[in-house]
């Protein structure tokens, strides 16, 4: 399974002459045996770029630039760690995503092309929904983690089993999730939510992402 992603520019490799960053885009995949995993981007140009993991990859989710990348259920992880790296650019290392306080139990639902991106989870001790803002740019740990924060959250005893996010204004989106039947009768119930974005977010209409795994 794949994905289509942008990417952005790294250091270690600029735009060559007649070329623009608007080629910065291709197809993301999931690959790797014994215990470890690689994402595998193929430019649009027709260069491929290898990264290794530390863990196996469940699921990649496309951003504004670059992938977020899930780690199995399965996979140990120490206080503070959510299982979760963001990739920029392929020549660049990957970085961890950490919260601010805490620790991570969550599962990812949806994430946004916007910048900074939306991450939607559900954690099962908090028994909540919990929406995040991907500080991208700076808000950077000691290790050069990529520090989630919290924008939202909402009760929910169990996970919503679809979501959706729209453009309301420049300065908020609308969640819509649907949540799971109760008792295995009836219909589905759909929740909106008027979700506030942090300081300096951009307007653009925050398309969502689904997962590639």
């Amino acid at each position: 399974k794949s994905l289509t992603a942008d990417y952005n520019g790294a250091a270690s490799m600029t735009p060559e002459p007649g070329h623009s960053c608007a080629d910065r885009q291709g197809v993301w995949a999931i690959g790797g045996t014994h215990g470890a995993s690689t994402v595998t981007l193929v430019s649009n140009r027709g260069a491929i770029h290898v990264t290794t993991l530390p863990w196996r990859a469940q699921r990649l989710w496309a951003l504004e630039a670059g992938v977020l990348i899930e780690a199995e259920r399965s996979t140990p992880r120490v206080a503070g760690e959510t299982g979760l790296l963001y990739l920029s650019h392929p020549l660049d290392p990957p970085r961890p995503l950490r919260i601010e306080s805490g620790d991570w139990d969550g599962t990812v639902l949806l994430t946004s092309r916007t910048a900074p991106p939306l991450l939607l989870s559900h954690s099962p001790r908090l028994g909540a929904h919990v929406a995040w803002a991907l500080a991208t740019e700076g808000g950077e740990g000691e290790d050069g983690a990529v520090l989630l924060r919290c924008v939202w959250s909402e009760p929910a005893p169990a996970p919503a089993s679809d979501a959706f996010l729209f453009a309301a204004s420049s300065a908020c989106v609308l969640l819509c999730l649907v949540l799971p039947e109760r008792g295995g009768g009836g219909a589905a119930l759909a929740q909106v939510h008027r979700v506030a974005l942090p300081a300096g977010h951009a307007g653009a209409p925050p398309l969502p992402s689904r997962p590639c795994g």
